[in-house]
């Protein structure tokens, strides 16, 4: 039997370049999102890395957001500011968007994998975190009368946002439009339920330590009677 050789893995050179072209790819499937999201699941033009690294920028960017938009457009620059807030529920809204879209589609017939959908949802943010890292740039220089056309900048930042993810779901499993707005509607009221779902099941874990830390309590103060 002809055993197949494994291709080389690449040189750190070569994967920074790989990754460059991917990053650029992305620009492009901004503006051409039907073609961009076939080709990334078909022909190899993206990669669940890049995609992840286009995550991870956005969380930047919200953090960065959390600390350097100007004091009339909301921000705080609160010296006691924990980032790691910003990346759990960020992450928690990312990682939650992908499974509970994964489930759905497994009962609505869809064709993506979860890698294809982890890889899909990270493009799709790509604009959001471009807009909103320019935001942060505007809101140190506009006055409270250009705050309409930052509130516009906002909007369009989620619109192009949510835009995106509905054409990511239609192409990546191969759906109608209608099909995949309704799978999109039906992924964030999954998601709304499997938080509620987290949070009751922390919320039993945390009476359950209650009851043992009382119980042990009380053990102790009878043995010492």
């Amino acid at each position: 039997m002809e055993q197949t050789s494994k291709p080389a893995p690449l040189t750190a050179r070569e994967f920074l370049k790989k990754t460059w072209k991917e990053l650029r790819y992305a620009m492009y499937l901004t503006t051409h999102p039907a073609k961009g999201f076939w080709e990334i699941k078909n022909e190899g033009e993206g990669s669940t890395f890049t995609g992840l690294l286009i995550f991870g920028f956005t969380v930047f960017v919200m953090i960065l957001s959390n600390l350097y938009t100007g004091f009339i457009f909301g921000g705080e620059r609160n010296v006691h500011y924990n980032f790691f807030t910003t990346v759990v529920s960020t992450s928690a809204l990312f990682f939650g968007w992908a499974i509970a879209n994964w489930c759905l589609t497994c009962l609505f017939e869809g064709e993506g994998k979860i890698t294809d959908i982890i890889r899909a949802t990270g493009y799709a943010l790509l604009p959001f975190a471009i807009i909103q890292l320019l935001m942060i740039f505007l809101s140190n220089y506009f006055v409270i009368r250009e705050e309409q056309f930052y509130t516009m900048l906002n909007s369009i930042s989620f619109a192009w946002m949510i835009a995106l993810l509905i054409m990511s779901v239609m192409i990546t499993h191969q759906y109608s439009v209608a099909k995949a707005l309704l799978v999109c509607i039906a992924s964030a009221v999954a998601m709304m339920m499997l938080a509620y779902l987290i949070l009751l099941f922390f919320f039993l874990i945390n009476r359950i330590m209650d009851f043992i830390t009382i119980y042990m309590d009380e053990v102790r103060i009878r043995m010492v009677d």
